[in-house]
């Protein structure tokens, strides 16, 4: 898709800008529309840009521990992110929206 590093190189801009709530705006719909190609740089930075903009890379452990995979991702509830420990109500809330906006 040729969209896509065009709008890498938005989202790179306003974050280094300190806009991450509208660099995360513009990548989450964008990498919910792709299925394959997940190890292409463009995807991977995609990935790694949206996970610092949300502030929640250090639950990534813990989704790799009890196998959250791209399959039980969309069928994540509110009492499952409190059962991985996820305590905090902002962050689960932060994380259910990113969720959705990737199954969009």
């Amino acid at each position: 898709m040729r969209q896509c590093p065009m709008m890498m190189s938005m989202a790179r801009l306003w974050r280094d800008e300190g806009k991450q709530d509208e660099a995360r705006e513009l990548l989450a719909p964008v990498y919910g529309w792709f299925t394959e190609g997940f190890d292409t740089c463009d995807l991977k930075e995609a990935k790694a840009l949206l996970e610092r903009s949300l502030g929640l890379e250090k639950y990534e452990a813990t989704f790799r521990e009890n196998e959250i995979n791209e399959k039980v991702l969309p069928k994540l509830t509110a009492e499952d992110l409190k059962e991985l420990g996820i305590a905090a109500l902002g962050h689960r809330r932060i994380l259910l929206g990113a969720i959705a906006a990737l199954g969009a």
